[in-house]
């Protein structure tokens, strides 16, 4: 890593350098020249003041010679230390902050003891909190590692601001064991026995810098003997009782013997073959071992216990490994941990030297590329090439690339063409497109529940099922805090709000909304794009979506996906295979793009009118909701709340509260004209009716008299009737128009329907069976007639119309035999069927109808007409039968049962296994109507036909 006060910091290396040369020069007459190499880069990670300050407080060997060092020193005062532990031999600088300590190193540098202890506190200083940092003081055992150093005070600086902090240059000679912490707070001073402490004289080498903050010196120490002492403060330490410091009883630790020379020599030389191709690689590492070579006599295999400790010294480790090492008293372990912690370090050099290298090429290559454009600028301006208008577009392109994360090979192409080529304008548009795509770009996400609740329900009434999957949504995405994108897909018949309702989720969830419809297209590469190569290329719809919402997770409407063609040019179901899938669908290849899309924070709403259309595979990778139709109730609400407000609007009336539509208007409006499942159609109604009021409300403003206007003799006249007519405004607020039930045909025409359902009382051989399909529930009616008297020589005949489909004409015949085998069994001497002939229809013969629900309906046609029965008009039923009387599970129960509560039935016969169907139906559909579960349809003809067998 490189250190940003890198040049200062060089030119004091450069001075030492030459000093150091010279010691060089010394040590080559007597013990052979140093190999020496030049060394370009420098790497290195040191505190500068720090570095400063050791270089700065190195003591002088007579200073260091004056003084003596005892060999026992049995009470210390002892510091913990964060980063690193000190080795014994090499200078260290700490840095003390606490009042009483910082008073009792003092005290002990007047006093001539100036002697202390290092531990290395076991919790980094960055993973300690606030309230358990210790400062300058170990508080307990455990605090710090047992192993540490025995350490003289070379000097020390007062620093800070406030000049509340020591600088303290230590040099540790010896490793030291962690006995005892002695409280100060709670030991008083007892007598003690005299205590002989003796002391002889040491010498101390000449030292250099080791690393970032230490120096290598060696002393030689001579032996102070403490002969006895107890557990309390001893009386060398009495002027630190009245302070709050940590002293610690200690004992000395010594190497243990080599075990294995031959593998301590041959570890020491790897060691030293390491630190050659380091000090190739970083200028520092030459300083410290140019200095250890001169401290060592150039041998440095003499002493392999301060060969590991040097190389422990200049080595940036891990804290850990490096108290390992400290804690190490085997001298065969300690160069073998020392070679692994070097080793490391060289590898972290030549990483370092990697980046250094690379980043200095990547700069170099992008001053010559800027140096060469601006030479091709100057040329073509010299040649009188207009190129302003490409570089502008350059520049753009290259200011939108810069914010997202995309290749930048096509700007690079498009700087190389000429505007007249044939590719410039395929290159250019691609850019365009390219640099317009929201790449890494998101719209924050909205969690609130209550929130969407509100919005949803502000817009749509009803459609609770969808309402509660768009919360379920929500509070997984709140709880995952994401929210992955999801394909839905609405199934309902015209006008429930499949679409309308895909605004509000994207509302509710603080989205971006884009729809296209699906429905007719027969051209792959509208989902897909076209090859770039083709002339009017674009992407597919998706990228237009993504370009146009500008945010990578919008939510994409595919309307009418139901509808999809299939032609020459593709199967676009099969293309949204991959857009639909969550599997794929983040790696989306748009043919135009040639790029990987992440489509998979899309939230993709589908919306059909049936599902029998759309393929199985396409299907399976969407989540199917269903949306029924609205009964009369629900109609009546929505057209309050929502479209005659809004129909209104649309016709200038929201102001004026004169044009009263009355709710007695409007369920006629539902029950008369508008019996489709959804609302469509109602509201087409309803702003006809406002349309009509308005019309009405302008001619009355106006004073537009259309009886003078119909009776005027010429048109003279009548333009000066309206010429008047124009000039009255002022009538305002005089004219009320209500709309009632009465008065309703004046604007919108007559009813489409005249009465609830086609038959008020129902005849023999007519019953009402319930259908559906993608426009909603109907009722069906099933008619049965005799077609001529029956005599001796009648025959039987079975005829069916009504534009039935193969399943149903399948299902009639079954009803037809089923019914003969029923009469048989139970009215054996009836043999109308034997002589019969029958003519079957299911009336709205322009409709095509298929699908075997109508089974029962049918045989209780034939039945009702076989026993010349009426059947109750109130009654309705649907099920599929078997030749055996079996009725079977049918679909669409929730649209049959709101068309027969739209057409009065108060009783269904429905299969017995669509239970569960009908317990789901919301009880605002199933109040009124009564349900009847059959098995077999010898339920049904008991319940119906309550005959006596005669």
């Amino acid at each position: 890593m490189y250190f940003p006060n890198y040049s200062r910091r060089r030119q004091k290396q450069l001075k030492r350098l030459k000093t150091i040369e010279k010691l060089e020069k010394e040590i080559k007459k007597k013990k052979g020249s140093v190999e020496e190499k030049k060394v370009d880069n420098v790497n290195f990670n040191e505190d500068p003041n720090d570095q400063e300050n050791i270089f700065n407080a190195k003591p002088t060997t007579s200073e260091l010679t004056a003084k003596s060092v005892p060999k026992e020193y049995p009470q210390l005062l002892c510091v913990p230390i964060h980063g690193r532990p000190l080795f014994p031999g090499f200078f260290k600088t700490i840095f003390l902050e606490d009042p009483d300590v910082i008073k009792s190193v003092q005290n002990l540098v007047k006093k001539n003891q100036p002697y202390m202890g290092v531990f290395l506190n076991r919790v980094k200083e960055e993973d300690s909190n606030k309230d358990e940092k210790t400062g300058d003081k170990i508080l307990s055992d455990d605090q710090v590692y047992h192993t540490g150093v025995f350490c003289e005070i070379i000097s020390t600086h007062v620093t800070g601001l406030n000049q509340n902090r020591l600088s303290v240059v230590l040099f540790p000679y010896r490793r030291i064991k962690f006995n005892k912490l002695i409280n100060l707070n709670q030991v008083s001073l007892k007598s003690t026995k005299k205590v002989d402490v003796s002391s002889s004289n040491f010498n101390l080498a000449s030292g250099s810098a080791i690393a970032s903050d230490e120096v290598s010196v060696e002393k030689d120490t001579s032996t102070n003997v403490v002969s006895e002492y107890n557990e309390d403060i001893l009386p060398i330490n009495a002027h630190l009782s009245s302070l709050s410091v940590s002293l610690v009883n200690v004992e000395n630790l010594e190497d243990l013997k080599i075990q294995n020379r031959e593998y301590v020599r041959a570890a020491s030389t790897e060691i030293l073959n390491v630190l050659k191709e380091m000090s190739q690689i970083n200028v520092l590492v030459r300083d410290h071992i140019v200095a250890f070579s001169i401290s060592t006599g150039g041998d440095a295999f003499t002493d392999p216990a301060r060969f590991s400790d040097f190389v422990s010294a200049i080595c940036h480790g891990d804290p850990t490994e490096l108290q390992e090492i400290v804690e190490t008293l085997s001298i065969d372990e300690r160069v073998t941990k020392a070679l692994t912690v070097i080793k490391k370090e060289l590898e972290n050099f030549k990483l370092g030297n990697k980046i250094v290298s690379n980043v200095e090429e990547r700069i170099g290559k992008k001053n010559q590329e800027y140096f060469l454009m601006e030479q091709m600028k100057t040329i073509k301006k010299e040649l009188g090439i207009d190129g302003d208008g490409k570089d502008r577009l350059i520049f753009k392109f290259k200011k939108r690339a810069a914010t997202l994360n995309m290749p930048a090979e096509e700007i690079l192409k498009l700087s190389t063409l000429e505007p007249a080529a044939a590719e410039y304008n395929v290159t250019r548009n691609y850019l365009e497109w390219i640099t317009s795509i929201p790449w890494g770009k998101s719209s924050t996400e909205n969690f609130d529940i209550s929130r969407a609740k509100k919005i949803l329900d502000e817009d749509h009434f009803g459609l609770k099922d969808v309402k509660d999957r768009i919360l379920e949504f929500i509070a997984v995405g709140k709880l995952r805090k994401s929210i992955e994108g999801k394909i839905i897909c609405f199934v309902g018949p015209p006008g429930v709000g499949k679409t309308s309702i895909g605004k509000s989720i994207a509302k509710s969830l603080g989205r971006e909304f884009y729809r296209f419809s699906v429905g007719g297209l027969n051209d792959v590469a509208e989902i897909k794009g076209h090859r770039r190569t083709y002339v009017g290329a674009m992407p597919g719809k998706v990228i237009q979506a993504m370009k146009k919402v500008q945010t990578e997770n919008p939510l994409i409407m595919i309307d009418e996906i139901d509808k999809l063609g299939k032609g020459h040019q593709g199967d676009p179901a099969s293309a949204l295979l991959e857009l639909l899938d969550p599997e794929q669908n983040n790696n989306f290849l748009d043919h135009y793009m040639d790029l990987p899309m992440d489509l998979s924070k899309v939230l993709f709403v589908c919306t059909a009118n049936t599902i029998d259309t759309i393929p199985a595979p396409l299907l399976d990778r969407m989540e199917v909701i269903t949306l029924s139709g609205y009964i009369a109730e629900e109609k009546l609400e929505i057209a309050k709340k929502y479209l005659t407000p809004a129909a209104k609007i649309q016709s200038g009336l929201e102001q004026n509260s004169n044009v009263i539509l009355t709710e007695e208007a409007l369920n006629s409006i539902i029950k008369y004209w508008c019996r489709e499942s959804g609302v469509r159609n109602l509201k087409k109604q309803i702003e006809k009716v406002f349309r009509k009021a308005a019309l009405k409300l302008v001619k009355f403003e106006q004073g537009y008299d259309t009886a003078l206007i119909d009776n005027a003799n010429n048109a003279n006249d009548a333009k000066a009737a309206e010429f008047d007519a124009a000039t009255n405004e002022n009538v305002t607020g005089q004219c009320k128009i209500e709309i009632t039930s009465e008065n309703l045909k004046d604007y919108i025409g007559s009813p489409n329907f005249t009465s609830e359902r086609m038959y008020e009382t129902t005849p023999p051989g007519v019953v009402m069976g319930l259908a559906w399909s993608s426009m909603g529930g109907t009722p069906l009616y099933t008619e049965s007639i005799l077609e001529a008297p029956i005599t001796e020589s009648s025959k039987p005949n079975f005829n069916r119309t009504g534009q039935l489909g193969e399943v149903m004409k399948e299902s009639s015949v079954i009803s037809y035999s089923f019914a003969k085998s029923l009469m048989t069994r139970k009215y054996p001497e009836n043999k109308f069927f034997e002589k019969a002939s029958i003519h079957l229809h299911v009336p709205e013969g322009a409709t095509p109808k298929d699908g075997p629900s109508a089974g029962v309906t049918m045989t209780t046609s034939l039945l009702s007409l076989a026993l010349n029965t009426s059947v109750s008009s109130d009654v309705a039923m649907t099920g599929e039968l078997t030749l055996t009387g079996k009725v079977l599970k049918i679909g669409g129960l929730k649209e049959k049962c709101i068309a027969a509560k739209q057409s009065g039935i108060k009783k269904i016969f429905m299969p017995k296994s669509n239970k569960p169907d009908w317990e789901e139906i919301p009880d605002y559909i199933r109040n009124g109507l009564t349900p009847h579960f059959v098995e077999w349809y010898d339920e049904i003809f008991n319940a119906i036909f309550s005959l006596d067998k005669q």
